[in-house]
């Protein structure tokens, strides 16, 4: 049976729907003018036949062929890709639509436009940054699966209000509707009833006719300060606006009017803090940097494009040259430096892989042309690097009992990895999928990892969501998520509601005087000698050396102090007492400790807790409140009320029971990793703006504490993890509340 399509005053055969539109504007007419003009239709791309089905309304499009590629090592990004014919028939199509459009878009689209781009977003935006006051404020956020959502028939509508030809809206709706092979060997095809195909020629046209309202919206009730790049939106609006405002009013308008939705991650900061757009880094200083992310794509996208040309090397040549005319001209020499090393270690592992030794000096010099953005490579040295794989060592057989220590060391590794999870991207977003932690940042996802193991997730940074659906999953499960502070201190938690059981707190409370006595002074006195052990572990390395002498002089003094302990049996007494005895000998140990931390070259006067404006004192301020909260999962686990406490007093709100365990974790966990990050010379530094702790610095801290927390030692005879004795003396602590034991045990390290 005929089918017809009905456009205007023709009615002729065809094979989608009957539709009647008024043609007022001979578009159509001139873009089928335009094609018999062109090369595509006289060098046979488009045949006589095609132009004849296009001049009837008969033609019908192939189906898009799908495939993947990938946005990074893990995420992937289907592409649908039309025929030779129907790209040639779209591209001479496009040229028609955009004389009708484009002269209507803003300023502040960048992407898919003649004389625009990213490398042009940019520096509008760098010359913002230079001309605006640093405290004006930035939001930077993306629509959610753009190209995958936008309806077809809304577009359509949008297109023939403006061209009033309905030929075209026709053949829009023939290209976007037509269906993707998914199956190349069955042949299965999957129609399209919403988004528009990513590899169609007339897709980003079309993206950008899309959100033309969205621009009008923006820049006229929120900023002229703003750059859209396809679905990637940047507002810059003065200080006194409400962000968070704007993002509703942009939200609210792509889901009423754009039936479209806005990615639930954003960043919103100020000009002069780090933000990051289209794989740019702006940094506080003015200067820029490639994104951490968009690094690490590097060295696989040149695999990638290795493995597609390894005779000349054509589709690497077309990657590099597309680094280098984006990165390269906005980048400094150095982050180009830092990203030409990467690709010379990608070449020196490849090329033994894939060529003889006698054509090593052929490739490189033909990769030292092509293969990287700056010059500094260029000149082909980089060709010693090409090592061949060595032959493996001779290894000695190893013992069953070393066997047993390297497998046990390897789980212990495991476990620091899965043990704690810990989020730092401001921005971030956490959700649950299949019993999965997915943390995704600027609308992609940076990780996922199984919940199955952690205990633990600390929140490092501000701006980080959860979805409901984690919450209720580690409430449920017992996982402490905490929220720290720029300075280390846990703000918030959130935790299982029934923490505390009511058996164990009444015995916490109904704790008699004789037990409190027996406790507080056993606590202090572990704490002192502890001090005192840390500083006979380093008096035996430098006795030697000038400090010696001092470390010597005021391990004395802790002795004498130890004698001095005091006895008394009255509980309130006693408390007074040892608060005043364990000040001396904090005195005495933090006189050591600055001894220690001078000769690594640092300076440290005196112990500050609040307000201190050195990095030693800061940094031991952040560590002391990571232990906090290790200290607070245990109280957790073992149901303990830690606002009832002994030896410090009783604050609303405060976790003193929490403060009095981590006496005996103080000296060996904290002020000893403090010690081995500075004497071993790592770079630490404090924020020029802020004074308070760099990143790199809070993640170096972090980083040490967890290797403390797994790190094995000897516990009743067996090998044990801190972690592990942690929560035993924990477990202790609480038999004895309960009456189950008269002893208590504290953490006394061995070395």
């Amino acid at each position: 049976m005929a089918r017809f399509i009905h456009v205007g005053n023709h009615a002729v055969s065809g094979n989608g729907f009957l539709g009647i539109h008024k043609c007022t504007d001979p578009l159509y007419p001139l873009f089928i003018e335009t094609l018999e003009k062109n090369s595509s239709c006289q060098s046979g791309m488009v045949s006589e036949d095609i132009l004849v089905q296009l001049k009837n309304l008969t033609y019908c499009p192939k189906p898009y062929k799908e495939i993947s590629i990938y946005k990074n090592k893990s995420e992937k990004r289907m592409l649908h890709l039309a025929s030779e014919i129907d790209l040639a028939v779209q591209r001479e199509f496009k040229v028609i639509l955009e004389k009708v459009f484009e002269p209507h878009f803003f300023n502040q689209s960048f992407a898919y436009r003649r004389g625009k781009g990213a490398f042009k977003a940019i520096k509008c935006i760098i010359k913002w940054k230079k001309s605006l006051k640093n405290n004006m404020i930035v939001i930077r956020c993306d629509v959610d699966d753009f190209f995958d959502t936008i309806p077809i028939d809304k577009l359509l509508h949008i297109i023939y209000r403006k061209t009033k030809d309905a030929r075209i809206t026709y053949m829009i709706s023939l290209w976007m509707k037509t269906g993707v092979i998914t199956n190349e060997d069955n042949k299965e095809i999957e129609f399209n009833e919403i988004g528009i195909p990513q590899g169609s020629a007339l897709s980003p046209l079309l993206a950008n006719i899309y959100l033309h309202k969205l621009d009008e919206i923006v820049i006229h009730r929120i900023s002229p300060f703003y750059v859209r790049y396809a679905d990637d939106l940047f507002i810059i609006c003065a200080p006194d606006r409400d962000p968070l405002r704007f993002l509703q009013l942009i939200g609210d308008f792509l889901k009423d009017k754009l039936f479209l939705k806005l990615n639930h991650e954003y960043f919103v900061g100020e000009l002069k803090d780090t933000f990051s757009f289209l794989g740019i880094e702006f940094l506080p200083d003015g200067t820029l940097d490639i994104e951490e992310d968009k690094k690490h794509q590097i060295p696989i996208k040149a695999v990638n494009a290795l493995n597609i040309n390894t005779v000349t090397f054509k589709k690497l040549n077309e990657f590099i040259d597309g680094l280098r005319h984006y990165y390269g001209k906005l980048l400094p020499k150095k982050s180009i430096h830092e990203i030409d090393e990467q690709l010379v270690k990608v070449y020196s592992t490849y090329i033994p892989k894939h060529f003889n030794k006698s054509e090593y000096k052929k490739v490189v010099d033909v990769l030292s042309q092509c293969g990287f953005i700056g010059r500094h490579f260029i000149d082909g040295k980089w060709i010693s690097m090409i090592k061949s794989v060595p032959m493996q060592a001779k290894r000695k057989t190893a013992t069953i009992k070393s066997k047993l220590r390297k497998q046990h060391k390897d789980y212990l590794q495991h476990i620091e990895h899965t043990y704690e999870l810990i989020v730092n991207h401001p921005g971030a977003f956490l959700g649950l999928n299949k019993n999965k932690i997915r943390i995704r940042h600027e609308g992609k996802t940076v990780t996922t990892h199984s919940l199955k193991d952690i205990q633990q997730i600390s929140i490092m940074c501000q701006g980080v969501g959860l979805s409901s659906n984690i919450t209720k999953y580690c409430s449920k499960n017992n996982i402490a998520v905490v929220f720290y502070d720029h300075i280390g201190n846990s703000y918030a938690a959130i935790k299982a509601s029934n923490q505390i059981e009511p058996d164990i707190m009444k015995a916490q409370m109904e704790l008699s005087d004789e037990k409190k006595v027996y406790f507080i002074k056993k606590l202090v006195q572990n704490k002192i000698k502890n001090q005192k052990k840390l500083l006979q572990y380093f008096y035996k390395y430098y006795k030697n050396e000038t400090i010696g002498q001092g470390l010597n002089a005021q391990i004395d003094k802790m002795n004498i102090i130890l004698d001095t302990m005091p006895q008394d049996d009255n509980y309130e007494t006693l408390k007074k007492n040892l608060f005043l005895w364990e000040a001396r000998a904090a005195g005495i140990y933090w006189k050591a400790f600055a001894l220690i931390i001078e000769r690594s070259g640092n300076s440290f006067e005196k112990r500050l807790h609040q307000g201190a404006d050195d990095a030693v004192n800061q940094m031991l301020n952040y560590a002391y409140a990571l232990l906090e909260s290790k200290v607070k999962q245990t109280l957790s686990t073992w149901k303990l009320n830690p606002y009832i406490s002994y030896l410090h007093s009783m604050k609303k709100e405060e976790a003193c029971l929490c403060f009095d365990l981590m006496e005996q974790y103080r000296t060996f966990i904290v002020d000893r990793s403090i010690i081995a990050i500075l004497t071993k010379g790592e770079k630490v530094g404090q924020e020029k703006n802020s004074g308070l702790l760099t990143w790199e610095t809070r993640k170096k801290i972090i980083s040490k504490l967890n290797e403390r927390w797994f790190t094995l030692e000897k516990y009743k005879a067996e090998d044990k993890s801190l972690s592990e004795i942690m929560h035993l003396l924990t477990k202790n602590f609480k038999d004895f509340c309960l009456g189950k034991t008269d002893k208590l045990k504290f953490y006394t390290p061995k070395w």
